[in-house]
């Protein structure tokens, strides 16, 4: 079994906070805000997470095993906007979503997400190795390069 953490990349639908906020700055539009975008999250690039699936898939060891797959480099919301804007070549500014005016008060974001990937680490040696900077730079690289996925 594998629990996935903030996985994105090329193809993705652009309903996650990364494929989303691309597609919006690409088609000139602000990325998404919720809140103050302090919220943290690990992205992991989608090449780092087939990998471990790879891994896990050829070891016997891991039969009937749970493994999250993740990365251990903890963002903020905000600071992914701000890589997405640079690397596009965008000013950074952002439309801003108030979650308790727009959802109401039942509404309740994730402040932080971070997932334990030392199972994986001590059984496989895995570890998540695309920065943010470099798997943003590599989806937008895509992501240019297949105009129909963001038209």
């Amino acid at each position: 079994i594998v629990r996935f953490f903030n996985v994105y990349g090329p193809r993705q639908e652009p309903i996650l906070v990364i494929s989303q906020s691309v597609k919006r700055v690409l088609n000139g539009q602000k990325p998404l805000i919720y809140d103050d975008g302090k919220q943290t999250r690990c992205f992991t690039y989608v090449k780092d997470a087939v990998e471990a699936i790879i891994q896990i898939s050829e070891s016997e060891s891991c039969n009937g095993e749970i493994y999250n797959i993740g990365s251990d480099i903890e963002s903020t919301i905000e600071k992914a906007l701000v890589t997405i804007c640079s690397v596009s070549g965008v000013e950074s500014s952002f439309e801003k979503i108030d979650t308790q005016e727009h959802y109401g008060k039942s509404y309740e974001d994730i402040i932080r997400r971070v997932p334990n990937v030392s199972k994986i680490f001590n059984d496989l040696g895995w570890k998540a190795t695309t920065s943010l900077e470099q798997g943003i730079k590599k989806t937008i690289e895509w992501s240019r390069a297949n105009k129909w996925w963001y038209d």
